[in-house]
């Protein structure tokens, strides 16, 4: 059974709540699933895409100059720090070897594929509005795509990757 729930959070609850063997999702969600006790184990493929969370302040924020310091402040070492805590990989190195997060064998990024638009038009679906076309399923070459860090539920129930 497949299910595809709404938003990466919403997939993690459907699968914390029983449905599913295997999840495929952020590592920040898994490792957060993890320090609140949930059974789950973390599995990392040899090769897989990395991924950056992006900020910016909006044209219409309410205090331009609060979001731009709230901005400066999550470039810092303490706001990478909490950054860190929270599951997120750290952009400056002094804060990174801090923490202790898996490392693939292969780490490459979106523009290794050809950039978004390559990538949006080989893999989205026919109406290009992100709806689900289950009429034609989209094949993936995982010889040159393998999917981010996902979870299984359980320690005895996945294979390692590979």
């Amino acid at each position: 059974m497949v299910a595809q729930p709404s938003s990466a959070s919403n997939a993690l609850q459907t699968f914390l709540s029983g449905q599913g063997d295997v999840l495929l999702d952020y590592e920040d969600d898994a490792l957060y699933a993890q320090r609140q006790g949930e059974p789950i184990s973390i599995v990392t493929p040899p090769q897989t895409i990395l991924i950056e969370n992006p900020i910016a302040v909006t044209t219409k924020a309410a205090d331009p100059a609060a979001a731009k310091a709230f901005v400066a402040f999550l470039l810092t070492p303490a706001g990478q720090k909490i950054w860190g805590q929270q599951g997120y990989r750290p952009v400056l190195a002094s804060v990174a070897k801090q923490f202790s997060f898996p490392k693939p064998e292969k780490l490459f990024t979106i523009e290794s594929l050809g950039g978004w638009t390559k990538v949006n038009g080989s893999f989205s679906t026919r109406d290009g509005q992100g709806g689900q076309d289950r009429s034609r399923p989209r094949r993936l070459d995982v010889e040159r795509l393998s999917l981010g860090e996902h979870a299984t539920r359980g320690t005895d129930h996945h294979e390692s990757p590979g």
